[in-house]
């Protein structure tokens, strides 16, 4: 175990509210076609069939992240009619992955391994199929960003990225992981 600083805050600190968030009761979500805005709890979508999932860019591909990802998929593979990509966010984080080993357990999953670039977020490579459904850990979803025009794009974290690729429909992470000790 690392050891941590506690955080408290200076004896004289006034707030005008305080405001208590049960983490326990909260849901994944999941950001819906076509706008980051039209969100849902995943389990009202679960059981939706997925035919690619997108993880990286920019957004949610930070080691941490990736590890995250890589821990979620070890001994796993991905369903059989999905394909699932991984974009690094730099090659810093690409080249961590491989020096720690976690990279072996995302391509032994099947995962394919995309340039630390924009990619398939702004279109350019690795778009869904017509009308087809595609879950991205993406930061946008707009109608016909992802390069194809009626495919319906839904954003989610990597856990429920992970959750769909291996069971290859909308799955609500709790019902299959325990989360990941990084």
């Amino acid at each position: 175990e690392k050891d941590f600083i506690p955080l408290s805050p200076d004896d004289d600190a006034v707030y005008d509210k305080t405001v208590n968030i049960d983490l326990g009761a909260l849901k994944p979500l999941i950001a819906c076609p076509h706008s980051p805005d039209n969100v849902v709890t995943v389990e009202s979508l679960s059981g939706t069939e997925v035919n690619q999932v997108c993880i990286g860019s920019c957004t949610n591909s930070s080691l941490y992240d990736l590890l995250k990802v890589a821990a979620l998929l070890k001994g796993r593979k991905v369903a059989e009619k999905v394909s699932l990509s991984i974009s690094c966010g730099s090659k810093q984080t690409l080249a961590m992955l491989s020096d720690c080993g976690a990279l072996t357990s995302i391509i032994s999953s099947g995962a394919r391994l995309l340039e630390c670039a924009c990619g398939p977020c702004i279109g350019m490579g690795f778009s869904p199929s017509t009308g087809g459904v595609s879950l991205r850990t993406f930061n946008r979803n707009f109608e016909g960003r992802s390069g194809t025009k009626d495919a319906k794009v839904y954003l989610v974290s990597p856990e429920t990225a992970v959750a769909a690729a291996i069971t290859g429909k909308i799955t609500d992470p709790r019902d299959i992981f325990t989360c990941p000790r990084i």
